[in-house]
């Protein structure tokens, strides 16, 4: 796919007239037929985030050949680059199918996910660029505009993440004491005058606290009993007192509870999913992908599982495609927003079903040290 990149590359000029036109898939015949990108607007982010990025193209009578993205700074102030992964959709899925009964024309479609790096000292206004090629050099492009905020100068930064010892996995047995911990990490020692509070909550399901009192726990790690059967999602958020510089951030943890008797020696597919975000953390109208993953064991033969994401819980988000492993969310609201995939899997006449939480966090775009 490198030919093809450099010759998009050095048509650089032709694609901004298409551009300038309408796109790239309005010519004769109609050979580009789609060309979507997510995001589907503009996009605000801090300095150190990254830009999740959805390419999908179909095309009528000559192949798709080629997908690629670019970036550029949109005005002579901007500061830094961004940093696209996979920029020329090495790892993309391209594929054709022939027209019945015709000779020569063939459908074709692709998809390409990546992401764009925003570095730490980056700031202003960049276009990232999606150009998606047929086999008869005709092409089409589309671009998004993304606004990089300074990332907050502060004395301490930190880093916060939310653990059930002693169970990796977030698969834990009812009426069974558990211990949650809460991680935090500064870049650098802090002064003994500071001070960090903890408040331990539920977001989704509830249980018994066995130590501190009620849901305002103040401790960095607390012992429960879950009460019944299904997903469980904790909040901790940790203040960080220092002077006139207070900050707070938010860390989740996803628990499964099951029966005791539930092991995974009795189940009798060897399947787990997990889902997962880069973004755990963005402005409301800028995008996150949330991607799931699953194993299962080589022993058992079974086909891909099907998957289903939805909302538990927070402000009301725009999902795209719930039925794929990797789906874009929108917040439109700032809150912590939950969501929870199932993926079901199948070997023969048995079925199974495991779920997975994740959470995003959606901060308003005035507030300039998301996270922070």
């Amino acid at each position: 796919m490198n030919k093809d990149a450099l010759r998009i590359a050095a048509s650089t000029v032709l694609v901004s007239l298409l551009v300038a036109c309408g796109g790239g898939g309005e010519g004769p015949g109609n050979v580009i037929t789609r060309h979507e990108v997510l995001p589907a607007s503009d996009v605000t982010v801090l300095a150190g985030a990254s830009v999740p990025l959805r390419a999908s193209a179909e095309t009528f009578g000559p192949k798709l050949r080629a997908m690629v993205w670019s970036s550029a700074a949109a005005t002579g102030d901007t500061a830094g680059s961004l940093s696209i992964e996979d920029a020329a959709c090495a790892h993309g899925a391209l594929s054709a199918r022939d027209v019945p009964g015709s000779t020569g024309l063939s459908v074709g479609s692709g998809i390409c996910e990546t992401s764009a790096r925003v570095p730490a000292n980056a700031e202003g206004q960049f276009t990232i660029s999606s150009t998606v090629m047929a086999a008869d050099e005709t092409r089409s492009a589309a671009r998004i505009l993304v606004n990089v905020l300074p990332k907050p100068r502060v004395d301490y930064d930190f880093t916060l993440a939310a653990r059930v010892d002693g169970h990796a996995d977030g698969t834990v047995a009812l009426n069974r004491p558990l211990r949650i911990v809460a991680d935090v990490k500064f870049d650098k020692p802090i002064p003994a005058a500071a001070k960090l509070e903890y408040e331990w909550s539920f977001l989704v399901g509830g249980g018994n606290f066995t130590s501190g009192s009620g849901l305002a726990l103040n401790g960095s790690e607390v012992t429960l009993v879950l009460p019944a059967q299904g997903l469980y999602v904790m909040l901790v958020k940790a203040k960080f007192t220092h002077g006139a510089e207070v900050r707070t951030k938010t860390a989740t943890v996803t628990l499964n509870a099951e029966p005791a008797s539930a092991s995974s020696a009795q189940r009798q597919l060897d399947f787990t999913v997990s889902a997962a975000t880069a973004q755990p953390e963005v402005f409301v109208g800028s995008p996150a992908n949330l991607r799931a993953s699953y194993t299962v064991s080589s022993a058992v033969a079974t086909g891909k599982p099907s998957f289903k994401w939805s909302q538990l819980s927070g402000p009301r988000a725009a999902l795209s495609n719930p039925a794929l492993a990797s789906v874009f969310v929108v917040p439109g609201e700032a809150g912590t927003l939950v969501f929870v995939v199932e993926a079901t899997i199948a070997a023969g006449a048995i079925e199974e079903t495991r779920s997975s939480a994740v959470t995003v966090r959606a901060n308003a775009v005035r507030e300039r040290g998301a996270g922070g």
